[in-house]
């Protein structure tokens, strides 16, 4: 084994990455890919943020097993400035202290 410069391994990267054929047309293939197979989950939080003026930094856990008016649903959580949404025809988004702050419909958000 032998340490490197960092210097010396970007300059090697940056080599490497030149010599990719057609990377920008594969960067944007890769992107369409992403976004024609999100699945349904995703597209409800990407939903809910544009409704809500916030932008999405990342889905941190799914939660089976979270009680929204002493019924069992589904919940994700993710970071955007505000809290977590429980599922159904409608996404309920509460904030870090369990408060109420939206009430999203997802019917239209269709599956994967």
């Amino acid at each position: 084994m032998e340490a490197i410069w960092l210097e010396h391994l970007e300059a090697h990267l940056a080599g490497i990455i030149r010599s990719i054929p057609d990377l920008a047309a594969r960067l944007v293939e890769r992107e369409r890919f992403a976004e024609e197979n999100k699945p349904r989950y995703a597209r409800i939080i990407d939903v809910i943020c544009e409704e809500q003026g916030m932008e999405l930094e990342c889905i941190t856990a799914g939660d089976p097993g979270f009680i929204h008016e002493g019924e069992e649903r589904v919940a994700w959580h993710f970071l955007a400035g505000r809290g977590h949404y429980s599922m159904g025809e409608q996404a309920v988004v509460f904030d870090d202290g369990g408060e109420e702050v939206a009430v999203v419909d997802i019917s239209r958000v269709l599956a994967g």
